[in-house]
């Protein structure tokens, strides 16, 4: 693991720890998003620890069953790191990766990143190497 890699991560995890002690009523997810099966195991993870409903039934998709947890207001406030999102290809759609087992859309019709929800009481830190896809994510035009 390079010393970048470290820091990064190292700078995520130490916000993560900071924030649980600030609010310990906030989830934290981890989401490793250096691929789309990476990306999607985290999700299956997340539908774990959040007890979802129907997460072990393989006609559902898991990564729909998260989205509309974390945005229900409901579920309380969260932090998502998602951590190496180096390669934006299969995170906003420009990739025809097939879908996994758990995700019955190809990656060209459903980007992943149409899975990170966004409201007010959800906070998304994304961790990359690379700056480019880094402001993509965010719809960030560089010049």
């Amino acid at each position: 693991m390079s010393d970048q890699l470290a820091r990064k991560s190292q700078i995520a995890i130490e916000y993560s720890y900071r924030l649980r002690h600030q609010d310990p009523q906030t989830w934290v997810f981890w989401v490793r998003a250096n691929s789309a099966a990476r990306f999607e195991q985290s999700y299956r993870e997340i539908a774990n620890m959040l007890k979802l409903p129907g997460r072990e039934d393989a006609k559902n998709n898991t990564l729909q069953l998260v989205y509309e947890a974390l945005r229900s207001e409901a579920n309380g406030h969260w932090l998502m790191i998602l951590d190496n999102a180096d390669d934006e290809t299969f995170l906003l759609g420009r990739a025809t990766d097939p879908p996994s087992q758990d995700c019955s859309m190809t990656r060209e019709t459903a980007p992943l990143s149409r899975f990170v929800p966004q409201t007010p009481h959800g906070s998304v830190l994304v961790t990359s190497r690379n700056r480019l896809a880094a402001l993509n994510w965010w719809g960030t035009s560089v010049t």
